[in-house]
């Protein structure tokens, strides 16, 4: 009767080690895939990359000429760009309406609105923002005569511009210029996932700073 009972419970602690050794190697294989899926996300997402330009700003121009275009022709899956067309301009509230002060006049400001009213009506703005930049010294003319090419809503750009529509979305734009510490010195200014380092490289290289930063 003793004998009997030791085999029972010998056989019972068995099975219990083994459930045991069982569970834990369950845990170890659970918490690794679930590390490296987590891992696989992270890597996995889009590289936030924040505009900052003017579009009367020779250097704005041949960046988003020479690499942004280019570069979101090569990757724009892994990209997720957010325009901030104002620059080293100004803004203030006077007597209820926005006034703004552009560093190269008030057609820059003209056509850093016609920018702003297309990033939020143009599912995807870069490419109408690339053609206007090839010209921007007549705002109106040129975004027409680009949204006739790419064959877009012109008379919403035109109303959103010509409202106080516009001058909302470029004093948005504008505010989130002025907030970034330190200040903007440099028009273009590239943030990748909101870090401002590495500006020069950026400028001249912008598909090998993008694929870092996805990498």
């Amino acid at each position: 009767m003793v004998a009997s009972s030791n085999v029972n419970v010998r056989s019972l602690i068995t099975r219990i080690l083994v459930i045991s050794f069982g569970a834990i190697i369950l845990w170890i294989l659970y918490s690794s895939y679930n590390t490296h899926f987590n891992s696989g996300l992270a890597k996995g997402q889009k590289v936030n990359v924040t505009v900052f330009y003017e579009v009367l700003c020779p250097d704005s121009r041949h960046f988003i000429l020479r690499q942004l275009q280019p570069t979101w022709e090569k990757v724009s899956e892994i990209m997720d760009i957010n325009y901030r067309p104002f620059g080293k301009a100004h803004f203030r509230m006077v007597n209820g309406e926005y006034e703004f002060q552009c560093q190269h006049g008030a057609t820059e400001c003209l056509g850093n609105m016609v920018h702003n009213c297309a990033v939020k009506y143009v599912k995807e703005p870069l490419p109408y923002i690339t053609c206007m930049m090839e010209n921007n010294w007549e705002p109106l003319a040129i975004g027409k005569k680009c949204a006739d090419m790419l064959d877009l809503n012109w008379e919403e750009i035109e109303r959103c511009t010509n409202s106080g529509e516009g001058k909302d979305l470029l004093a948005e734009s504008g505010a989130q210029s002025l907030i970034v510490k330190p200040h903007l010195s440099f028009i273009p200014t590239v943030a990748l996932n909101g870090d401002f380092s590495g500006q020069n490289l950026r400028l001249k290289n912008l598909l090998s700073t993008v694929c870092n930063a996805y990498n």
